[in-house]
């Protein structure tokens, strides 16, 4: 299954954060978003998501310094 350039599938993007891809189109459905992340929807209605999508989602701040 091919998708877009620097995309994952859903089930892929669902197993990285540890939920399962049902929870995932639900975010989409409900937000058109999952966690501030937006997929690209391709003609036959497949999700993709950013393949750096895990980063984005767990993505830290440097703690402040004194």
């Amino acid at each position: 299954m091919e998708g877009p350039k620097d995309y994952i599938p859903t089930s892929k993007f669902a197993e990285s954060l540890g939920v399962k891809p049902d929870t995932v189109r639900r975010g989409y459905c409900k937000k058109s978003q999952y966690q501030g992340i937006r997929p690209v929807k391709t003609p036959n209605g497949r999700l993709w998501w950013p393949a750096d999508a895990y980063d984005r989602v767990f993505r830290t701040q440097e703690p402040a310094t004194k």
